[in-house]
């Protein structure tokens, strides 16, 4: 998994530029509440998705709550910026399947990257290939966030990556 850190100010470079713009939308919908912001990602050949999350101090999920808190205008503008990051040097030359991006109160921006292949991928799962979660993670999407996965594809994902390992 490869970690940027970087606070919100300028950059010469277009990847620099695309996570400055990233942080500045983050920013407009960052609740006062809030201690922290994540925007979560997953892309692939399917397409793509990702959650927003407004933490509490203790990093607990405070938001948002219900469609119409969440804002997704906004998710779909961080969605076509990462999208656009993907097609940037350094990560034009693999491009990262899944992020997290982490805006914290003051103003610190955080972005993990991470490749997992789309087999091991799974709808709602970020940063985290199935085969990683335990079976009772697989089985109990309030644990893993998912919307479920059954048995099978999980032993499939778990028997797949012990026979094709890979880094994130």
């Amino acid at each position: 998994m490869f970690k940027w850190s970087r606070h919100i100010s300028g950059g010469k470079s277009q990847s620099s530029k695309v996570t400055e713009e990233i942080g500045k939308l983050l920013w407009k919908v960052f609740p006062p509440e809030a201690k922290a912001i994540v925007f979560w990602a997953r892309f692939g050949s399917g397409g793509h998705g990702s959650r927003l999350d407004w933490l509490d101090d203790a990093g607990n999920r405070i938001g948002p709550m219900g469609s119409k808190a969440t804002p997704f205008d906004a998710m779909r503008a961080i969605e076509t910026l990462a999208l656009n990051l993907r097609r940037t040097p350094p990560f034009d030359r693999d491009p990262f399947t899944h992020m997290r991006v982490e805006l914290t109160e003051k103003g610190k921006m955080n972005i993990n990257f991470a490749h997992i292949p789309e087999w091991d991928s799974w709808m709602g799962l970020f940063m985290r290939g199935v085969s990683e979660l335990s079976e009772e993670e697989a089985r109990n999407p309030e644990l893993s966030n998912t919307w479920g996965i059954d048995l099978e594809h999980w032993q499939k994902c778990r028997a797949r990556r012990e026979q094709e390992p890979y880094e994130k």
